[in-house]
């Protein structure tokens, strides 16, 4: 399965769908395409309806999908061996996802969505600079860096953020990095990326789908969802999928997940259809994801800073085999 293909051909749909739901219907032929069961146009009042906040949903979701396949904001799935030659492999990055994990978790003030868009930053660098040499200062001052641009892109407060100086400090580890490194890298950074800072990454979408079920933070689904797209973040096969799909798939997974002080999760509103409803996915189409979350946390010994990370999460949880989700016949 190509989850890249597939998502092109779904954006365009989505936007067909959209563009004829409101040209025939108004708004509330946007309420209707997007959950003809929730919402039929038939007690529409006008200007501030029901209607138009689902079309701004729409809308906005529809945005959201096509952002994430923008072709220069997303990094190359095979940029380690066809850009970096080697000298960056799946050890290497996994290794440094799980430090800059440490980074943010220490500065325990910045943005929730600050790891997912430092990565991001680091992979789509690594996809267009290659490097002529890799040493453990060159990666830590390029991952601290990336963090301190990602903070400032997703705090909204002083407090969110990272200094030049709290980066440096952090890249340190008596590496001797000066806050002017940092400030160098940073537009090394920015020219490599374009300048173009704002794809959505899986956090994004987590959020967005959980905000549609009123959960905003602050319980076990909004915490245990966005720690398991966080451990993909390890796993260099997550390069080749939409953030959209690692975060609908964080959401089907928790349906799966043995909580140690409850036992499983309860009935959540978006199983079955439902999930389908909100994310456009269905947990067939989610499998193969899934699937591969599951391998990071039993296959630990292959991703470095798997036990860091899922160590320094304060649920103690167990995924359920795959094929108690969707049945094998369907994978």
């Amino acid at each position: 399965m190509d989850y890249l293909d597939d998502a092109h051909a779904d954006v365009e749909a989505m936007l067909r769908e959209i563009a004829a739901a409101v040209a025939a219907n108004g708004p509330c032929g946007v309420a209707a395409a997007v959950d003809a069961d929730e919402t039929d146009g038939s007690y529409c009042a006008g200007e501030g309806c029901a209607c138009a906040a689902w079309t701004y949903d729409a809308d906005l979701y529809a945005s959201l999908r096509a952002m994430e396949m923008a072709a220069g904001e997303r990094p190359s799935p095979d940029y380690m061996t066809a850009v970096q030659r080697g000298r960056v492999d799946p050890w290497t990055r996994a290794s440094l996802v799980a430090w800059m994990e440490g980074i943010t978790r220490g500065h325990a003030g910045l943005a929730a969505g600050t790891l997912h868009r430092a990565v991001a930053y680091v992979d789509r660098y690594l996809s267009v600079r290659p490097l002529e040499a890799v040493s453990h200062r060159l990666l830590a001052l390029l991952g601290a860096t990336a963090v301190f641009v990602a903070a400032k892109y997703e705090g909204d407060l002083p407090e969110e953020r990272l200094s030049a100086g709290d980066a440096a400090a952090a890249a340190g580890g008596g590496l001797a990095i000066a806050r002017s490194e940092v400030l160098d890298r940073e537009l090394d950074l920015l020219d490599a990326l374009g300048y173009r800072l704002g794809r959505p990454t899986a956090h994004t979408f987590a959020d967005h789908f959980l905000a549609r079920y009123g959960y905003s933070g602050g319980d076990a689904v909004h915490a245990v969802a966005h720690h398991l797209a966080d451990l993909t973040l390890l796993d260099r096969r997550s390069l080749r999928i939409p953030p959209s799909v690692v975060a609908a798939s964080a959401l089907a997974r928790y349906a799966a997940t043995t909580l140690a002080d409850a036992g499983l999760p309860p009935p959540l509103p978006w199983e079955d259809d439902g999930l389908e409803a909100v994310t456009g996915y269905s947990v067939v189409y989610l499998a193969r994801c899934m699937e591969e979350m599951y391998d990071v946390h039993e296959m630990a010994s292959l991703w470095p800073g798997y036990d860091e990370m899922k160590s320094r999460f304060a649920i103690d949880y167990l995924l359920l085999p795959c094929r108690l989700v969707v049945p094998l016949v369907l994978m």
